[in-house]
């Protein structure tokens, strides 16, 4: 994360990463931040400053993750894919540029169209995948 512009949705991130990770892990690219919807987003260096933040986060998903299919531990390519989104969020403009080099910048970028979608049409996206996926 960073500063942003305009508003940019969790869900409309986690739709993206869906189609960024191989197909048999769309479902967990698409679930891969579920805390955030409980826990309210911060953006990366934050998150990272923030040791508790990061416990309550770990606890969410530890127990969260069995009731929804996941597994306790992500494979390393949703994190990949995670990454590569966010370098495309970054480099779409709809971030400012943090102060300092961000180590997350560098890398290869999701083929990915960042449409910042209002909340209403973000959560519909979102919900539209979660069908097409669990179907």
């Amino acid at each position: 994360g960073a500063v942003l512009v305009e508003h940019y949705s969790v869900a409309e991130h986690c739709v993206h990463v869906s189609h960024t990770t191989p197909p048999h892990l769309a479902y967990q690219g698409l679930m891969h931040d579920w805390p955030e919807y409980v826990l309210q987003d911060f953006n990366r260096p934050t998150k990272h400053q923030c040791p508790d933040y990061l416990r309550l986060e770990e606890l969410n998903w530890r127990v969260g993750a069995p009731v929804l299919g996941l597994p306790l531990v992500l494979p390393p390519e949703v994190k990949i894919a995670d990454e590569m989104v966010y370098r495309a969020e970054r480099r779409s403009g709809i971030m400012c540029p943090l102060p300092a080099h961000d180590a997350y910048f560098d890398g290869p970028v999701a083929r990915v169209k960042i449409l910042a979608l209002a909340p209403n049409a973000a959560r519909a996206l979102f919900l539209a995948r979660y069908h097409e996926l669990r179907a």
